[in-house]
């Protein structure tokens, strides 16, 4: 069997004489979903359709020392050859550093359910070490007692709740999210106007506490809380908020509104809080708000952290306006975390074109599974625009040569899955499709388009139809000593930058004889060939004669 892209084939006699005396080298049919059976030809990379035609040929060899030989013969049935491209995954370790680079957490946990080779690479230490900030060891060196871990994705895991860290004076984690870094300063690394002085601050342990000690306001007059960090340690080219982590006892007294500022170079950034009064209308002010760890908290104020070169971030809360005795205030620190993006805002802002444009240099699968992420996203995976993308740039010219029945398309996308299935075209002697995974076209010759050696000789083949068969028409051989097929397809028809490899499409019923002899299958595109044995039948070697 041979293939062949312009140019002259030449039969290597060596190779088959080789295949001779080892019938293990050649290639078997494989079954398909269809109901018949393939057998590869070869292999090629289609560049840009500009080495003219495609030339397939299986050819059945014959030893030149045999008498004349056995006839080949009965149910060998031959419905076309059809071309499809190659489906080559990706490396496992090119999987993981796409996966790192252009996804988060979520999405690499997700992708692990896509297959096996995705479930390998989503468990790789290089995609989970570009989720943790580049100083994470320097942060795990302060971490008392050490913190033990077998993988990467293990280790952010772990960092994604809170680890004690500076003497357990601060806490330190990852947002799962978006992986940057956030810190608390605890009670004791605060500084707290008269916080030394057991007449007006009490320290002590609480059970919800991640901290050793809070502190507890017994009474003070002046109430004044303030914190600093060097904005170095937080994550570059980032918004933070920070909040005054709090709880009240239940006979906590004149905590009117404070004031409360964040500054960070030349920005500052001012609130009013308002921890146990109601908010005046008019006033913008913050009020206490409960966390999911049995605290409450209080928003200060926010800053961008650019490259962390300004400095220290220095947060205030000051109650000392009105001089009132003031008490049942338990303070656990002061956390500086990253702005949480509600729901998909950002992506809400965009315009749905937008999106749409983004998501077609995707894959179809990739835009049908963005529908489930929102709204926007939905609306945007199911545009025109998306699914023109993924539809060869000729598709107009191949539906206008088919002779399927026409079929009412409402949008681009239901005419990409239309095409996923077979249609006939060139009156009825091709059928065109699109490969589901890759988007490529793939095209079956059917037996009619072929040139079988005597196919038009009544004693040596049949032609007949099938219900099986995609065209009208399929060959059958009754009775021939020379076995020889071939085809041709304009490779320009082909889809680019694409390698496809080349099947001939038959059936073999249990009658069928003599078809156990290697065949020469060879597929040549300009100056690259790709040779093969074909052994259509591998039980028959009694038919062979000594």
């Amino acid at each position: 069997m041979s293939v062949k892209l312009g140019g002259h084939i030449s039969i290597n006699k060596a190779f088959f004489q080789q295949a001779l005396s080892s019938r293990a080298d050649g290639q078997d049919p494989q079954a398909r979903g269809d109901q018949w059976m393939e057998i590869e030809m070869g292999e090629f990379f289609n560049d840009d359709g500009e080495e003219g035609d495609l030339v397939m040929i299986f050819r059945d060899i014959r030893d030149e020392n045999r008498n004349s030989g056995i006839p080949m013969g009965i149910r060998l049935i031959v419905e076309g050859i059809e071309i499809r491209p190659v489906w080559n995954n990706l490396p496992e370790d090119c999987i993981s550093r796409i996966l790192s680079f252009f996804t988060s957490p979520r999405d690499v946990c997700r992708s692990s359910a896509v297959c096996s080779i995705f479930r390998s690479a989503s468990e790789s230490d290089v995609v989970w070490e570009k989720f943790l900030p580049p100083d994470y060891p320097d942060i795990l060196a302060g971490f008392v007692p050490p913190l033990h871990f077998s993988s990467k994705k293990e280790l952010f895991i772990r960092l994604c709740d809170p680890i004690m860290i500076d003497d357990g004076k601060m806490s330190f984690s990852i947002d799962k999210m978006s992986c940057r870094k956030c810190y608390m300063l605890s009670a004791r690394k605060l500084g707290i106007i008269w916080g030394a002085d057991p007449r007006y601050w009490s320290w002590t342990s609480h059970p919800e506490s991640r901290f050793h000690g809070v502190a507890e306001l017994l009474q003070v007059c002046w109430l004044h809380i303030y914190g600093k960090i060097d904005a170095h340690i937080l994550s570059p080219k980032t918004t933070y908020k920070v909040y005054l982590v709090i709880k009240f006892r239940e006979d906590a007294t004149g905590l009117n509104h404070a004031e409360t500022w964040v500054k960070l170079g030349s920005h500052e950034s001012k609130k009013i809080a308002f921890l146990q009064e109601a908010v005046p209308a008019g006033v913008d002010g913050q009020v206490p708000q409960a966390r999911s760890d049995g605290w409450m908290e209080i928003e200060m104020g926010e800053f961008f952290n650019d490259e962390g070169e300004d400095g220290d971030v220095e947060m205030t809360f000051k109650q000392t306006t009105d001089l009132h005795w003031k008490s049942g205030l338990i303070i656990q620190g002061m956390e500086i975390r990253e702005i949480e993006m509600e729901g998909l805002d950002l992506f809400s802002k965009l315009p749905e074109g937008c999106i749409s444009h983004i998501i077609s240099f995707t894959s179809h699968r990739d835009a049908c599974r963005s529908s489930a992420v929102c709204s926007i996203f939905r609306a945007a995976s199911e545009s025109d625009s998306v699914w023109e993308r993924f539809l060869p740039p000729d598709y107009p010219d191949v539906l206008a040569g088919s002779v399927s029945p026409p079929v009412r398309i409402s949008s681009k996308k239901e005419l990409f899955f239309r095409l996923c299935d077979p249609v006939l075209i060139d009156d009825n002697k091709m059928s065109f499709s699109i490969e589901k995974r890759t988007g490529r076209k793939c095209y079956t010759l059917s037996a009619r388009k072929l040139w079988i050696t005597w196919g038009d000789t009544p004693m040596y083949w049949k032609w007949t139809s099938l219900p099986e068969s995609r065209f009208p028409e399929v060959a059958e051989l009754l009775d021939v000593w020379w076995l020889e097929i071939s085809g041709k397809i304009d490779a320009h028809l082909l889809s680019p930058k694409t390698t496809y490899k080349a099947y001939l499409v038959i059936k073999l019923g249990e009658e069928a004889y003599g078809l156990d002899y290697p065949a020469e299958t060879s597929i040549k595109l300009g100056d690259h060939a790709s040779n093969k044995i074909a052994i259509l039948q591998q039980d028959g070697t009694r038919m062979f004669q000594s």
